[in-house]
């Protein structure tokens, strides 16, 4: 799946799916906190709740099974990236080096 050399159609397609991933894990977070933040009027006690419904909602499948696809998506695409800008430096250093 990792390709070593990316044309730029392809490496754009790549940040924009990105982009589209961490939109939708943002959605997911809207979700999950829901109108929890209300619980912040109460000071102490209103954050101790806040923490516990929080991590209540972390362990519902409902919101862990999407937000594990999108999370494993998104490692997948930054190390892609992450290989082929490695390559690109590499390429660049190994020119460098030979002209000199």
């Amino acid at each position: 799946m990792i390709k070593k050399d990316l044309n730029p159609e392809e490496l754009k397609e790549i940040e924009d799916r990105l982009s589209e991933l961490y939109k939708k894990e943002k959605e997911i977070d809207k979700i999950k906190r829901g109108k929890l933040w209300l619980w912040f009027m109460i000071p102490i006690i209103g954050m101790l709740i806040y923490y516990f419904a929080i991590q209540r909602r972390n362990e519902n499948p409902e919101f862990q099974i999407p937000m594990r696809k999108i999370k494993e998506e998104m490692a997948l695409l930054e190390l892609q990236l992450l290989f082929y800008k490695k390559n690109k430096e590499q390429e660049v250093d190994s020119n460098g080096e030979k002209q000199k």
